[in-house]
């Protein structure tokens, strides 16, 4: 199956600043559903949690979408869950994990569960920039107001 754009929400649990950040309750809601909810009614064709804790997973279950899930019931390793992983080691583990399964992934974006302000519409308005623009990457970033 062809994924044109899947979602990568990285949420690890071993946070060393803020205990379990990504599932900190912000006015009654867990801090990775702020990504999860614009990303269920946005463009993107398959979600994929990546975390190392089925607390985390089991959490996401309750409100994800099983007809945009490709996660299932993966737990990242433990040597790509600490302070001194990077970005490309999830990523990668994820996308070899998905091809396992059958899976060709088109393009992805990463999703950080702590950028709680993002909406529906930002999250289109990137996918069909980068579809129109057919750039090799796109990264967004918010300006600091002082």
């Amino acid at each position: 199956m062809i994924i044109n754009y899947l979602a990568i929400i990285p949420a690890r649990s071993g946070s060393k600043g803020i205990k379990n950040k990504n599932i900190k309750l912000i006015n009654n809601k867990e801090c990775f559903r702020y990504t999860l909810e614009p990303l269920l009614k946005s463009n993107i064709d398959k979600i994929f949690f990546s975390t190392d804790s089925i607390e985390y997973l089991n959490l996401y279950k309750k409100y994800y979408n099983k007809e945009k899930d490709v996660t299932e019931d993966y737990l990242r390793r433990s040597e790509i869950s600490n302070d001194n992983s990077s970005a490309k080691d999830y990523i990668n583990n994820c996308l070899d994990y998905l091809k396992k399964k059958g899976y060709i992934i088109k393009n992805f974006i990463i999703l950080q569960p702590t950028s709680l302000f993002r909406t529906t519409e930002q999250i289109n308005k990137v996918i069909n920039f980068h579809k129109e623009n057919n750039y090799e990457t796109v990264k967004s970033f918010s300006p600091i107001i002082q």
